[in-house]
């Protein structure tokens, strides 16, 4: 069949380029529309919506914003058991 390294190499980067960069670049933009409409508190350097708050969402510090429509992993908390 001929594949080798450089077939792998495609293949992987097809798969980068092909959906984890446009979900990364689309949730970055939904979620910063999202916290500029709830007025809610940006952390210093991440105003602009650019790299530094691409960083701050792959750190999970959105999480300490406490809104759950940004917390897109939120789980409800466990029944009390009884």
């Amino acid at each position: 069949m001929g594949t080798g390294a450089g077939s792998l190499l495609l293949f992987l980067f097809l798969g980068l380029a092909g959906s984890a960069a446009p979900a990364h670049f689309g949730f970055r933009v939904l979620a910063y529309r999202h916290q500029l409409d709830r007025q809610l508190a940006f952390a210093p350097g991440t105003e602009d919506g650019g790299w530094g708050y691409s960083w701050w969402l792959m750190r999970w510090k959105h999480r300490a914003v406490h809104d759950r429509n940004l917390d897109f992993s939120a789980a409800s908390p466990p029944a009390a058991a009884g």
